[in-house]
């Protein structure tokens, strides 16, 4: 069964808007049929410069989610300035810690291209403000490193200085054919950050992360299932267990890559724990509260 067909059965779905300086953005708030117990995860997730928030591949993600017993919030916000959509995704995070028929333990901030920086901009501004530790982290769906064909190698020319400032474990998901993410520029630029993170690559895919082989995207969204649980997996500790248990230390960053369809299909695995951080990145183990 495709991820498609599962959330055709597995979703709940409710239209939602987000309030932001005056304005009013659709959204559309989608919880799994069946509760997965704790912790229960929730995901943010908006659009690039084009579409909105029913385009394919957000839908196919949100399903994905939900058919594996997380939630999504989706929300559609066409401004062209990545300022004022961060606004709008800082309220939209507000809005999902709000709501009561699926309370979420914690979120992962999501996007697609100009989505994508605008989710890691927000992580970003978050992360001094967020005190409870409820933004586990980011997924980067088509990171634009840069515009469109561009050769430059000049760190003023790439968009990687808020990948970077990240101390938030990131997902990042791009074609090996994105002419927005030169595979060359963008391990350059996994080599400078200072947290967890994840490099998936799509063997022949471009920005649109299409492919002709349906297995390929299904590991798409196989893979953004799996690293949220696995990221969730060591920030949370049930009650009984909470006496004694101090919180875990990070320190230095793991840097995992992987190639999708590619000839070996092989993953490769670099430590740079011997790179100093600029901070100290901490993931706290969170008690989970019980929820009816």
């Amino acid at each position: 069964m495709s991820c498609g067909e599962e959330a055709e059965r597995a979703e709940h779905h409710r239209a939602l808007t987000i309030s932001c300086q005056g304005k009013q953005y659709p959204a559309v708030w989608s919880t799994p049929a069946s509760d997965a117990g704790s912790p229960r995860l929730g995901v943010v997730l908006t659009h690039g410069a084009g579409g909105d928030m029913n385009t394919s591949q957000l839908l196919a993600v949100s399903g994905a989610l939900t058919a594996h017993g997380m939630a999504c919030l989706r929300f559609t916000c066409r401004s062209p300035r990545l300022e004022y959509r961060v606004k709008v995704y800082k309220a939209a995070v507000a809005e999902l810690k709000a709501l009561v028929d699926f309370r979420c333990d914690g979120c992962f901030l999501a996007g697609r291209s100009m989505g994508a920086r605008a989710a890691a901009m927000t992580a970003a501004a978050l992360q001094r403000e967020d005190e409870d530790g409820f933004v586990l982290g980011v997924i980067c769906l088509s990171y634009p490193l840069h515009k469109p064909d561009s050769s430059s190698s000049s760190s003023s020319d790439l968009r990687s200085g808020l990948l970077v400032d990240l101390h938030q474990p990131i997902l990042l998901i791009s074609g090996t054919n994105d002419n927005m993410c030169r595979r060359s520029l963008m391990e350059k630029t996994l080599t400078e950050l200072t947290t967890d993170h994840t490099m998936h690559w799509v063997e022949g895919s471009g920005h649109g992360l299409q492919t002709k082989s349906k297995d390929l995207q299904d590991e798409i969204y196989k893979k953004i299932v799996d690293w949220c649980r696995n990221t969730a997996g060591g920030m949370f500790v049930k009650d009984e267990h909470v006496k004694g248990v101090k919180a875990r230390e990070v320190s230095g960053c793991k840097r995992k890559q992987d190639v999708a369809g590619g000839d070996e299909g092989a993953s490769s695995k670099a430590s740079c724990n011997n790179k100093p951080a600029r901070r100290k990145a901490t993931t706290r183990r969170r008690k989970i509260v019980g929820k009816k």
